[in-house]
């Protein structure tokens, strides 16, 4: 009876070795848990109004004063062939019935002043819409160098252009709704994050006494 206790202890010895040298195994190859990941730092966003800035900036002002007074120049060289094509018409109506050679090389003239008519036209809008847009192309650029430095100055992570003003009509389709939904970025900020008021002043202040923003 003792002996056969003994074996029974022996066993149970041995299987309990067994499972701590298994336990042992099993916690080796267990991975390494990972290190936490630390919290992202805090980011400094600041928001500015193109808009604004457009409808308050002397040098938009004066240039698009500069392209309205080359798009008068444009416009009176329409007037005068138009003043032109009026004469012609009134040579016309004066030719005699029975001078059909006249009257076709007079009609052909005006044909002609027709044609430059419709060519300057076209040719002029597309002139002052390109000229209306290297004032705005040059702007933009200005507003974000002149936000970018001042951002580098007091320690802003980002600026990001201002489109709260964008909001939904009272009534308009889906796809009106769905385009403004599609292209609002911003749903809320606080106002304090506004810079437009300052980027405005620094470029009007650089405009006046001839400064230029790096590039």
């Amino acid at each position: 009876m003792i002996e056969s206790f003994a074996r029974h202890l022996r066993s149970i010895t041995v299987i309990a070795a067994c499972a701590a040298g298994l336990s042992a195994v099993a916690w080796a190859a267990r991975p390494e848990s990972p290190a936490p990941v630390p919290a992202p730092a805090p980011v400094s966003i600041a928001l500015v109004d193109f808009g604004r800035i457009i409808d308050a900036l002397t040098e938009y002002k004066d240039r698009t004063d500069q392209v309205a007074t080359r798009g008068k120049v444009l416009e009176d060289n329409l007037k005068a062939l138009k003043t032109q094509r009026e004469e012609k018409n009134a040579q016309i109506k004066m030719v005699p019935k029975d001078d059909i050679k006249r009257g076709q090389a007079l009609i052909f003239e005006r044909l002609e002043l027709d044609s430059q008519i419709e060519a300057r036209t076209k040719l002029y809008q597309r002139k002052i819409d390109l000229d209306h847009g290297d004032v705005i192309r040059d702007i933009y650029n200005k507003v974000i160098h002149t936000a970018e430095a001042l951002a580098k100055k007091e320690g802003y992570d980002m600026v990001m252009m201002d489109d709260r003003s964008m909001t939904m009509p009272l009534s308009g389709t889906p796809d009106t709704y769905g385009q403004i939904i599609q292209t609002r970025r911003i749903l809320y900020a606080k106002d304090a994050l506004d810079l437009t008021d300052r980027v405005l002043t620094i470029m009007n202040t650089d405009y006046t006494s001839g400064a230029k923003p790096n590039p």
